[in-house]
């Protein structure tokens, strides 16, 4: 649903209790909504309560905008700043396989459902949104990245696996012989669905996925497919948004290999910059007695396994912006 930004502002200014955020919707195969910044934007994430019972008490909404949508909005303007010192809400850009849906879970938990504003998988964040937030992503090493990747997909799971044609190719990289995905054969076709994903001497596609997300170029929203189903100039552009690209961008990062501790630590910083007197003790209480199974993990052997030294060289290549500006110094933490 494409609502101009006049008619967005017009609609949320009708009434003035509380502040909704709206991201785009994924549609497959169609693709996804625009999710521009100024509808995401306008549609902001009011964040006023003093403890975790009251935190709960003001969800948020995600979805389409339908006529009747925002019968309490108020508009707050794109050319309204909110220091950081004092940030209207929180935004967690939802990066694929890094996680997300956990991370989602675990901040719910803690804050209570509903009040955590998601940028839905390959929206980006922009930097009205870096002005005016309190901004999280998620990353992970790019060699565990891929195994979980091509794993995930070989249980026919996820559309990344639609990046490759139908027919032989798919069926080769995709067909596992063993429970874990660790046979010898399996590893070949891991090695050769890699291959196919990446272009060689350009941005693979967990760095396109990175700059999608995080970068704040424009041009590059909705890059879902693998790298090498773009032509040369996006990942030129990819390239140049990687290498100008600076995490610290992001207010918070919650690395994979480290993720529960990330993300408490990453909910501190906010409440501690918010500065509004939650009760710490009752939101990490929260955090540290959730125990909700993590769903949407695949079966694999060890990251190593899958590695010989062209495969690692392959992906120390066409993501080496990812391991440098990260920290990564090995090809698998796992």
């Amino acid at each position: 649903l494409k609502i101009p930004r006049s008619e967005t502002l017009r609609r949320a200014a009708r009434n003035s209790t509380s502040i909704l955020m709206v991201s785009g919707v994924l549609c497959w195969p169609c693709g996804f909504s625009p999710g521009s910044v100024a509808t995401r934007f306008a549609l902001a994430l009011s964040f006023f309560p003093l403890t975790a019972s009251s935190l709960a008490a003001t969800p948020i909404a995600s979805g389409r905008l339908g006529d009747d949508a925002l019968p309490k909005a108020v508009a707050l303007g794109l050319d309204s700043k909110v220091p950081k010192d004092t940030p209207s809400g929180l935004i967690y850009d939802h990066l694929p396989k890094a996680g997300g849906t956990h991370i989602i879970d675990l901040i719910s938990a803690a804050l209570g459902k509903g009040n955590v504003n998601v940028l839905k998988e390959f929206e980006s964040i922009h930097a009205a949104e870096e002005e005016s937030f309190f901004t999280m992503g998620s990353i992970r090493n790019p060699c565990d990245y891929y195994v979980s990747l091509w794993a995930y997909g070989s249980e026919g799971r996820g559309h990344f696996k639609n990046s490759l044609p139908r027919g032989k190719l798919r069926h080769a990289v995709y067909d596992t012989h063993s429970q874990k995905k660790d046979s010898p054969a399996d590893i070949a076709a891991f090695r050769n669905w890699l291959g196919n994903i990446t272009k060689a001497g350009f941005p693979g596609t967990l760095s396109l996925r990175v700059a999608t997300s995080y970068s704040g170029k424009e041009g590059l929203d909705n890059k879902w497919q693998a790298a090498a189903n773009y032509d040369e100039e996006v990942l030129k552009r990819v390239e140049s948004a990687l290498q100008s690209f600076d995490p610290s961008s992001i207010d918070c990062w919650i690395h994979v290999e480290n993720l529960e501790n990330d993300v408490r630590q990453c909910l501190k910083n906010y409440l501690t910059l918010r500065g509004t007197g939650e009760d710490w003790k009752a939101i990490d209480g929260a955090l540290m007695s959730f125990t909700q199974v993590y769903t949407k993990s695949s079966t694999h052997g060890s990251c190593s396994l899958y590695f010989d030294e062209a495969t690692e060289a392959l992906v120390r290549t066409s993501d080496a912006h990812v391991f440098e500006k990260f920290g990564y110094d090995t090809c698998c933490s796992s």
